[in-house]
């Protein structure tokens, strides 16, 4: 038997992302048909759509961070990790993208990647970050792995940005 490796909905509840088997795709939730995210391989770890719905952020083990096109299933941009990367969220406003991953760090990325300036790194996470998501405005990212929680202060696109709150 098969089962889902991760799934996401959109925001306005029109789509669905599954991965089954090595697989995944994207499912219309009117009429349940499928497109398959083309080139995707290997465990989904995580997904976040876009608000707008037009983009999915997958993070898979072995294949990293990538953006696909919702429509078509086409692939738009990979986002470059030196490890696992085992989840991914976008910003409400879509202009910013974080990913954790098996180093312990969470990567804040612009959503233009045609911007050369490399993501923002934060830090101090013990073991595997396994969770990242954004403030409903956006300002601020929290995370959350091991035996440590984090919460990024600062507007993602700009500004300076510094772990500010901590937990166990």
């Amino acid at each position: 038997p098969s089962h889902a490796d991760a799934m996401a909905a959109s925001a306005d509840g029109r789509h669905v992302a599954v991965s089954v088997l090595g697989a995944a795709h994207v499912v219309r939730t009117a009429d349940g048909r499928g497109v398959a995210l083309r080139g995707f391989a290997g465990q989904l770890a995580g997904a976040s759509f876009s608000r707008d719905g037009r983009v999915l952020a997958t993070a898979a083990r072995a294949g990293g961070a990538r953006l696909w096109d919702v429509e078509s299933g086409w692939l738009q941009a990979e986002l470059p990790h030196p490890t696992e990367v085992v989840a991914i969220a976008i910003s409400p406003d879509g202009r910013t993208i974080a990913t954790a991953g098996a180093d312990s760090a969470v990567r804040i990325w612009p959503r233009d990647l045609r911007d050369p300036a490399p993501p923002l790194v934060l830090r101090g996470h013990v073991g595997e970050v396994h969770t990242v998501a954004f403030s409903p405005d956006g300002r601020r990212v929290a995370s959350a792995g091991g035996t440590t929680a984090r919460c990024a202060c600062g507007a993602p696109t700009g500004g300076r940005r510094r772990w500010c709150c901590a937990g166990t």
